[in-house]
């Protein structure tokens, strides 16, 4: 439910800043390389030294931490936004201006004391603490304060026609979705600043712009993985044929020169982080993917849309599925090993949450969260095709499509820990519940868009 302003009701932020936080703080002191571990000491010995981690000023980091540090300035944004949005004042009138800027500035205090009281905390434990860190994150929370200070009429609006069951309300979720991505493709964020680090830019760049995407997957996966990164744009496609379609006619042109220059210059862009292993065949992949959201969109019937339904309902769905999944997940490889020789090969600090995700690269974290995100939406979207069209999800079949989804993962990664050489993640369970039951919530929402998209179209 949304508040008078447009926004959503500050319980409901307040909530979601509950859970992000409790996640965060997890994320932030008891995950490490060593898994946990904890160092006693004197709180007051500990209080003095992060004054003197304060008092000793910035720490001249390597390129090598540039990501982490990136990542510590995203990780606050939310954090930010959610706590500016639940203390913020909603009367309207020039008279309240200076209480929303008081508002603004109290979360923001609030958020630097919650940034020092976990850097406190993480004394305890075997994390870095600097006041590179603290800058960082201090300067995400300040954006994502000063978004809702100064973006709250544009965020307002965003939310209200999110909540529309019509074709302006699509047109804002694909922008929102294509926004997403193109974040999505630039992460961590590690931008090339000085001379090195451009030098070593060159070096790396001299061997992957010309290297087959996915050069590291057998042969016959290549070509899906590719179509899958450029259907990464199908979004931006469908977004821009929208706005490229007046009075039923689509000027291709215009669409096609405005998707080719953000392309253009996200790729560009992706040249300079140093995490990034851009190709020259990235650009046409995307440009086809564009191109197959636009004609996606401009193609699409009602009678499309019954029979898109029904195809999805499948039973016979359910084995292709299961077989798709286990291929990507490596379960085909030859060779089995016993349990007592899987236990002995176990790592304990796997079953530790969140664990498999620190002791990786940041860019290399947020994309197995991407991956898994779509590779367990199809049993939320096929659950929900299985529903009655006219009646609301029960929360029976919310708990069904939940339970379905976390039983497939898990029973993925305990196949991953019998073949010898990979490693499970037991992260994906829930999160392959998560991912099932919000696309299963969401479904119903997006299709009645869909259906107000082409309900003036002939069949």
């Amino acid at each position: 439910m949304l508040a008078p302003d447009g926004l959503p009701r500050r319980a409901t932020l307040a909530w979601l800043l509950l859970l992000y936080a409790v996640v965060l703080f997890y994320a932030s002191t008891v995950v490490s390389p060593t898994g946990f571990t904890f160092h006693p000491a004197d709180p007051w010995a500990q209080l003095d030294r992060l004054r003197h981690v304060i008092e000793a000023g910035w720490v001249p980091n390597g390129s090598d931490q540039r990501a982490d540090w990136t990542a510590n300035l995203t990780a606050m944004i939310p954090f930010g936004l959610l706590l500016a949005g639940a203390l913020r004042v909603s009367r309207p009138g020039a008279g309240w201006a200076l209480l929303r800027l008081l508002s603004a500035l109290l979360a923001l205090v609030l958020c630097v004391a919650w940034v020092l009281a976990v850097k406190y905390v993480q004394l305890w434990f075997p994390r870095t603490v600097t006041l590179n860190y603290i800058t960082a994150q201090s300067i995400g929370a300040l954006i994502g304060v000063a978004l809702v200070l100064c973006a709250r009429p544009a965020l307002a609006t965003a939310f209200m026609l999110l909540r529309r069951k019509d074709a302006a309300a699509l047109r804002t979720l694909c922008l929102l979705a294509s926004i997403w991505v193109l974040f999505f493709t630039l992460e961590p964020f590690d931008v090339a600043l000085s001379p090195g680090d451009l030098h070593s830019r060159l070096e790396v760049l001299q061997t992957s712009l010309l290297a087959m995407p996915f050069g590291d997957r057998p042969l016959w996966m290549r070509p899906l993985l590719i179509g899958a990164g450029g259907l990464l744009a199908a979004p931006l496609g469908a977004f821009l044929w929208m706005a490229c379609t007046k009075d039923g006619r689509t000027f291709w042109g215009r669409l096609l020169a405005q998707g080719f220059c953000v392309l253009l210059l996200v790729w560009g862009a992706s040249l300079l982080i140093l995490s990034a292993t851009p190709s020259v065949f990235t650009l046409p992949s995307r440009m086809l993917g564009l191109l197959a959201g636009a004609l996606a969109v401009q193609a699409l019937r009602p009678a499309h849309l019954s029979l898109l339904r029904r195809l999805m309902g499948l039973l016979l769905l359910v084995p292709l599925y299961l077989l798709a999944v286990c291929a990507v997940k490596g379960l085909f490889a030859p060779g089995w090993q016993s349990l007592d020789a899987a236990w002995a090969a176990t790592d304990p600090r796997l079953f530790l949450p969140l664990w498999t995700h620190y002791i990786v690269t940041k860019a290399s974290a947020a994309k197995s969260v991407a991956v898994h995100a779509v590779l367990f939406a199809p049993i939320g979207l096929w659950f929900w095709a299985r529903a009655a069209a006219a009646r609301p999800i029960g929360l029976g079949r919310q708990l069904s499509c939940a339970l379905a989804a976390m039983l497939i993962a898990t029973g993925l990664e305990i196949g991953r820990w019998l073949k010898p050489g990979l490693a499970p993640d037991f992260n994906n369970s829930v999160e392959a519940a998560v991912v099932a039951w919000g696309v299963l919530m969401l479904s119903q929402h997006v299709w009645a868009m869909l259906e107000d998209l082409v309900k003036d179209r002939t069949p």
